[in-house]
């Protein structure tokens, strides 16, 4: 499956989550943080950011969809035909999650989370042009989120994305809203 055909499913599971979401209770996420891309000599570390939402399907279970943007990180690498040479990653994924909390307090939530993420990225190496990929990887996560009034939370979470032959590292920080 492509990450255009992503796009497309993305908005259908979209319009299911939103007509579960008047019967359950839902999350509004937006957060940012630092990422760390690995792929071969490519990648680095920049700052990223996702925006999402989903609902709970349990009182302690949901399901979470978001967009990310990992950032650009710029690395200087040795090609051997070109020498030292400027290269930049940009990496997008569409993530489709589930989730479950685990309930420290009233207050104070642990979460795990797995599913999969559409993925795609764009290669730059400096006198030799773009490179573009797409696919299909694994997305696991597990984080804490404490409640800070009534239906807000501060969720702090690591997540680690297998895309392809691309490994992300994505800690983040963020708020959730929950409403019904």
């Amino acid at each position: 499956m492509s990450f255009r055909l992503s796009f497309l499913l993305g908005p259908c599971l979209f319009a299911f989550a939103t007509t579960a979401l008047a019967e359950a209770e839902a999350v509004f996420l937006i957060s940012g943080g630092e990422a760390d891309i690995e792929k071969d000599a490519f990648g680095g570390t920049d700052t990223g950011f996702k925006i999402g939402s989903g609902f709970k399907v349990t009182e302690n279970s949901g399901i979470e969809i978001y967009w990310a943007k990992y950032g650009k990180p710029k690395k200087t690498v040795n090609i051997p035909v070109l020498g030292a040479t400027e290269t930049s990653t940009e990496l997008y994924s569409l993530a489709f999650q589930y989730a479950h909390f685990f309930p420290l307090t009233d207050s104070v939530d642990l979460l795990g989370r797995f599913g999969m993420a559409f993925w795609k990225s764009e290669v730059g190496i400096a006198g030799a042009g773009k490179f573009d990929d797409d696919g299909i990887g694994l997305a696991i996560g597990i984080g804490a989120q404490i409640y800070l009034v009534e239906d807000w939370a501060l969720r702090t979470e690591w997540e680690y994305s297998e895309l392809d032959n691309f490994n992300v590292n994505f800690i983040s920080v963020g708020f959730a809203h929950y409403f019904e």
